[in-house]
């Protein structure tokens, strides 16, 4: 049997279903401004909570921004604005290399989706990054359906049948992920 590498996108989602049942804000408080060694461990599991965070308010975006060493992380609903801990500035530059990485994007500003699997569902996220000498922003953006968002993000529908927009879900058969797609595509998002 052979065993997946843990890629990045891949240690997203198991970040993701390894908090999925703890108080989010109560975790992203104790991260915070906490002045930690294991930044790149301690990025992931940021990332992975502002997401389930945003995704159980049903938020429409997540929004990190540097400017200078000010950091802001805002959740913007339909009818509000929350604003999260902010993460101490290695722990932001963490962030952001991991969703680089994951996109794979090497230049200063770039957009991408974004497909994370869940234990019973999946996030499907659109992703802009930008940065200057200044000022780096992340934008994670969620998928609306008849002007709301859909909730909650973590059912999955059936692997096979179509959804609305002819959107067909696909399951790797190497590490199980599942996504969903127009067609077939030649590699998988979890495990490449």
């Amino acid at each position: 049997m052979v065993t997946p590498s843990r890629t990045p996108h891949l240690k997203l989602q198991e970040m993701c279903d390894c908090y999925l049942e703890t108080n989010f804000l109560n975790q992203l408080k104790s991260l915070g401004g906490s002045q930690s060694t294991g930044f790149e461990e301690d990025g992931f599991k940021y990332l992975a909570l502002a997401l389930l965070l945003a995704t159980t308010e049903q938020a429409r975006k997540l929004y990190f921004e540097r400017v200078d060493d000010t950091i802001t992380v805002t959740v913007k609903m339909v009818d509000r604005i929350v604003t999260l801990p902010s993460p101490a500035p290695e722990l932001m530059g963490a962030v952001t290399a991991i969703i680089r990485n994951i996109i794979g994007l090497d230049e200063e500003k770039g957009k991408s989706q974004l497909i994370l699997g869940l234990r019973s569902g999946q996030l499907d996220l659109f992703v802009e990054v930008e940065k200057d000498q200044k000022k780096e922003q992340l934008t994670i953006r969620f998928p609306e359906v008849e002007g709301k968002t859909t909730s909650p993000r973590v059912a999955i529908a059936p692997t096979e049948g179509k959804l609305a927009g002819d959107q067909t879900h696909w399951k790797c058969g190497k590490c199980s992920f599942m996504f969903t797609a127009p067609s077939l595509p030649e590699q998988c998002p979890g495990c490449g």
